[in-house]
């Protein structure tokens, strides 16, 4: 009976929150903005799911959480979306909404060189 309640049904390493990485740059000097909050957030609020500053050489990575769960076949079907944000002070800040499988690959978005704009006063 229990057998073919879950058939269908396997256990799944699901990422519940993606990993991000990237640089970012000043646009005007390409040095890097040491310092700078990174914060990844699910698109259905504004409350950081995880956040980290930036290195020396303006660099950030964030690893994705992954936990156990049950897949019923067929899931996974639409993407979730999520938002990174980066702020630093002096700096016009930045947000770039993204999309995000449960499963499968890319459980880390690499954002590439990401650049911010000084704020003139």
């Amino acid at each position: 009976m229990v057998i073919s309640a879950c058939a269908g049904c396997i256990p799944y390493h699901f990422t519940v929150r993606p990993g991000v990485s990237g640089t970012v740059l000043d646009v005007q000097t390409g040095t890097p903005i040491t310092n700078a909050a990174i914060a990844v957030s699910p698109g259905r609020g504004d409350n950081p799911a995880s956040e980290a500053t930036t290195a020396a050489d303006g660099s950030f990575f964030i690893p994705p959480q992954r936990q156990w769960g049950v897949y019923i076949v067929p899931g996974d079907v639409f993407p979730f979306p999520f938002a990174l944000t980066v702020q630093r002070d002096g700096y016009q800040p930045i947000r770039i909404r993204f999309l995000h499988r449960a499963m499968g690959e890319g459980s880390i978005t690499n954002f590439g060189t990401l650049t911010l704009w000084r704020v003139i006063k």
